[in-house]
């Protein structure tokens, strides 16, 4: 890798913590901006690393994010380039629009609920079947994919791809149906020129008929139904975790509605969603996980008397489905729910340890006291699948009633907590004292870019840059998740962390692909691609007393390094030397990856733009100054 590589990527090479020598001694070359740090004279903050550690990890400090319904249309993930609608509005076009010397019929399978085209060509040229394509990128290799069966006529349709609104000539590729079997898979592969969406027309020749479905087109480069350069970008976040399902005023999630055939499946309330599919259901949710490399962490909603699903008449009823759920992911192959899986096509275990009760907000009809008995039955039948699975409760109220009253009554049973209320926080560390429970969610400890001394930071960016003070907020918003997770760290908070963030926000699309290029992607995989496990007491002196800069260390999993997190709201740049001697071990190489908001200047756009750093140099003396830009996070690496 050359130097200029090196400066071009972001995070290192984010796989282990020992950095090949050859990578480093480059390092060297550029390791002096940092290492010789002009000293103004002005004193520096200092940071000492003690070598007593806080507590072990059970859980290793990486984010987590959220995951909705997800839909194959236009989606971020799915791969499919036809949407799943595009072809019956073909259809319908071509009932509206008589073509002369085409007849189009079609009928939809009662078994898998398929729509099968039979296309006769009476015209003394080719004639067929148009569908259009979502975004398709250049130079990428592309297969589209159908099932044909001749009735009369040439065994030969022929693929014409052109791009839309393009001078561009078409390109015409022909596949034969088989000779020997009655129905024949037809394959069509090409590399697009031109990126965009492009129209893919299924040709049959004159004086033929031909029956088609299953159409597909996906990218060879396709990681089962994903697109794979969000995979391998979620994957460099270093995530933890995908809560789901996670949707804005769902009241109550069935499952069953979303396990079998596509085509059978319920629509989740499509008057909230907007979908009129059920696309991505437990299997399709944890093959993603499994494909990204976190782990599944189901949201399972809590009965309460106001359950806006009619088939789910009581607690006994909802506690049950929420014991299928368990069996259906994780039972043997004897179990009822394990027969059922296997028809739907998972006859392996989905094995999901994570569960988390969704408490929702007491009320009139709904006590404190009530929903911690809820919770009690719902973890009795659950556990009795399955006593493996670690169950959690998430409090979606502002109160801290039901906080006590959960953790009075159930508390032993939990495994992790979580509550939006201020002070819960307090709360469940002094249950956790005693208790062991663990803490889940960074929104627990989050400051918010409501806080009074940032709305004073923002305000004062906002008349020094005359921009508008929303501008700021999207990145301070980014920082105080960052600011969360060094304060986690510092208190020792152990638990899954799901930030209360979509996965579709830490990709940026641009021209239909993704990149890892949102604020909260790259702060992301500053935290998880080096995940702290060991917590460190570290003593922070700041020249100037501020609750908006903090440093937490923490030996990473190997003992090989230690990572330090430093977060550093304030609007001034400030300088930061670690002194790590008091560890008595021999570091040789340090590093240092660093986001600041960009506030000289700021472009265009949804996000405010950020500069990036990453250095490198010798360790001298147990010793590094690192510069802080204002309004920054930073993770520094020291290592063998």
């Amino acid at each position: 890798m050359t130097i200029k590589e090196l400066q071009k990527e972001p995070f290192g090479d984010g796989d282990n913590m020992r950095f090949s020598r050859y990578i480093l001694c480059g390092c060297l070359l550029i390791s002096h901006a940092f290492t010789a740090f002009e000293a103004d004279g002005t004193p520096a903050d200092k940071l000492t690393i003690m070598p007593q550690e806080i507590t072990t990890l059970k859980v290793p400090l990486k984010l987590g994010f959220q995951l909705g319904m997800l839909a194959r249309d236009n989606s971020a993930f799915y791969a499919e380039c036809f949407s799943s609608d595009v072809l019956q509005r073909e259809i319908t076009r071509l009932n509206q629009k008589l073509e002369i010397g085409l007849i189009v019929k079609h009928q939809i399978d009662p078994v898998s609920a398929t729509i099968k085209v039979e296309l006769q060509n009476t015209a003394e040229e080719l004639k067929g079947l148009t569908l259009r394509s979502g975004h398709l990128r250049p130079g990428k290799e592309y297969t589209a994919r159908a099932f044909g069966v001749k009735i009369r006529g040439d065994r030969r349709v022929i693929l014409r791809i052109k791009k839309e609104n393009s001078n561009q000539p078409p390109v015409e590729i022909t596949d034969k149906i088989s000779r020997w079997r009655r129905e024949s898979k037809l394959e069509w592969s090409f590399i697009p020129q031109q990126g965009g969406g492009h129209l893919c027309t299924f040709l049959i020749e004159p004086d033929s008929t031909i029956k088609l479905h299953g159409f597909s087109l996906l990218p060879d480069d396709a990681v089962s139904i994903w697109r794979k350069e969000s995979i391998d970008l979620l994957k460099n976040t270093g995530a933890a975790y995908f809560r789901w399902p996670v949707v804005d005023g769902m009241n109550y999630y069935n499952w069953y509605d979303g396990i079998g055939a596509l085509n059978g499946r319920s629509p989740v309330q499509p008057e909230l969603t907007g979908l009129t599919h059920h696309d991505f259901g437990t299997a399709e949710y944890v093959d993603f996980c499994t494909k990204v490399g976190v782990e599944p962490l189901i949201c399972v909603p809590l009965y309460t008397p106001v359950c806006s699903d009619p088939r789910v008449k009581d607690l006994a009823t909802a506690a049950q489905m929420a014991a299928d759920w368990v069996a259906y992911c994780n039972a043997g192959k004897d179990h009822p729910l394990a027969l059922l899986r296997a028809r739907n096509g998972a006859r392996k275990p989905l094995r999901v340890k994570h569960w988390e009760l969704v408490v929702p907000q007491s009320g009139a009809l709904i006590s404190p006291a009530m929903l911690a008995e809820n919770c009690r039955q719902y973890i009795q039948v659950m556990k009795e699948e399955d006593s493996s699975i670690l169950i959690g409760a998430t409090l979606l109220g502002y109160d801290t009633a039901t906080l006590h009253a959960l953790l009075l009554r159930i508390g032993k049973q939990l495994d992790f907590v979580s509550c939006y209320a201020a002070g819960s926080a307090e709360i469940i560390k002094k249950f956790n004292n005693a208790n062991g429970c663990r803490v889940m969610f960074a929104d627990t400890i989050m400051r918010s870019s409501e806080d009074t001394r940032v709305k004073e930071i923002v305000n004062k960016l906002a008349a020094d840059t005359k921009l508008p003070a929303e501008y700021f907020i999207k990145w301070y918003h980014s920082l105080a998740i960052a600011g969360s997770a060094v304060k986690r760290l510092e208190l020792a908070y152990d638990g899954p962390v799901c930030l209360p963030c979509y996965a579709e926000q830490v990709l940026g699309l641009h021209h239909g692909s993704t990149q890892l290029s949102t604020d909260l992607g790259l702060i992301s995989a500053m935290i998880g691609r080096f995940p702290a496990v060991f917590p460190l007491r570290s003593e922070l002196l700041p020249v100037k007393e501020s609750d908006y800069l903090m440093a937490q260390s923490a030996w990473t999993e190997d003992h090989t390094g230690v990572v330090v997190f430093v977060y550093n709201a304030e609007p001034v740049a400030r300088r930061l030397i670690v002194d790590f001697s008091k560890l008595e071990k021999n570091f040789d190489f340090w590093s240092i990856d660093q986001l600041g908001a960009d506030f000289s200047r700021p472009e265009k756009g949804d996000a405010l733009p950020v500069n990036r750093h990453q250095k490198a140099g010798p360790v001298i003396k147990h010793i590094i100054e690192c510069p802080l830009e204002a309004a920054s996070f930073s993770r520094i690496l020291i290592t063998e």
